[in-house]
């Protein structure tokens, strides 16, 4: 049985009540559900809560040891030749913009528009990940949010708005 989490003013609490039928906007949160309490009349009690946010990852930087590499300014993508190393420096955020102090792995495919995939393991220590990838072949290499949490569980889930390389001959 799943359990119900009540959102409050004091944080959440576990609500062990029988009748789910009272809380509106149910939400998948850890194994439990997150939700507003309805009120005898329907009205939410706290209309004002937001659901938690999942973390975002964020590039601080990024390079290429090609020294006529191109490194957009808002550091989501990178032009660079074929067999160059790529280098990002990723942080996991939470919505204050604070990094997010975990130690954990994951992995992150790397997929080209005609198909190709390369699967690179993330491994962040402290929220803070070093990643590296060489590419060989051209084309155009993507890292997506969709990509990223599509085997993870829910609760681990993160925002992510996504990297493209550009390998060129």
């Amino acid at each position: 049985m799943r359990r119900i989490f009540i959102a409050h003013q004091s944080g959440l609490i576990d609500y062990k009540g029988e009748d789910p039928a009272l809380f509106t906007g149910a939400e998948t949160v850890q194994g439990g559900i997150v939700c507003t309490y309805a009120g005898a009349s329907g009205e939410d009690v706290w209309p004002n809560y937001a659901p938690p946010q999942p973390p975002k990852l964020v590039v601080t930087a990024l390079s290429s040891e090609d020294p006529t590499a191109l490194v957009a300014a808002d550091l989501s993508e990178v032009t660079c030749k074929s067999g160059a190393t790529v280098s990002a420096t990723i942080e996991l955020r939470d919505g204050q913009e604070s990094i997010v102090p975990i130690d954990e792995s994951f992995r992150m495919p790397l997929r080209a528009r005609d198909g190709r995939e390369r699967i690179l393991l993330v491994t962040l220590v402290g929220g803070i990940a070093q990643v590296e990838a060489v590419i060989a072949e051209s084309g155009l290499w993507q890292v997506a949010e969709a990509a990223i949490n599509e085997s993870l569980p829910s609760d681990k889930y993160m925002v992510f708005d996504g990297l493209s390389i550009y390998t060129v001959l």
